[in-house]
């Protein structure tokens, strides 16, 4: 037998250029991301997913809301489509995009994910705040703007307004 001198940096050279395994990843994914099990699994299913996840990541710390475009809009889209993550247009800096008007409150998930997610991928190249914006998504949160509008609309109906307030509470669905 031929004796091998390995040195330790060598040894960690090859270790460091070694990509994660799965399990490592769901294991980094779950107490460095503070990611559910259940999520870092499936995340790390498919090393391709993983490593947009990872890309992804590099651009926002909300790293639950990465998982849950992923897992959610995305896994449809390519179930929908018969694609992979290699096929996705989307890069991942577009989605953090998409999870800071979430964050900023400029979009409802909802919306995000219905209509924004639709239009990102007929323009992949858009930035989504700007998309948005252009498609009068922008959701409206500023009460000075809003009281208003509600003022009038509870003057147009004053009379549903006081039999609320005389206790006929089956009307609060009216207002919803």
């Amino acid at each position: 037998m031929t004796p091998f001198d390995l040195q330790d940096d060598f040894i960690n050279g090859i270790k460091a250029s070694i990509p994660a395994l799965p399990a490592e990843r769901v294991a980094i994914y779950c107490s460095q991301y503070n990611l559910p099990e259940y999520d870092a699994l499936v995340i790390t299913e498919e090393k391709e997913i993983a490593d947009y996840f990872e890309a992804a990541i590099q651009h926002t710390t909300n790293y639950k809301a990465v998982a849950n475009w992923l897992l959610g809009p995305v896994k449809s889209w390519m179930n929908d489509n018969a694609r992979s993550i290699g096929d996705f247009e989307l890069k991942p800096a577009q989605i953090t995009a998409l999870v800071k008007c979430v964050d900023d409150g400029q979009l409802s998930f909802s919306t995000a994910s219905t209509k924004l997610f639709t239009l990102l991928l007929q323009n992949p190249d858009a930035d989504p705040a700007t998309l948005a914006e252009q498609n009068n998504l922008i959701q409206q949160s500023d009460s000075s703007e809003l009281e208003p509008v509600i003022n009038a609309v509870l003057e147009q109906l004053a009379d549903k307004v006081a039999a609320y307030k005389k206790g006929k509470k089956g009307l609060l669905a009216f207002y919803l």
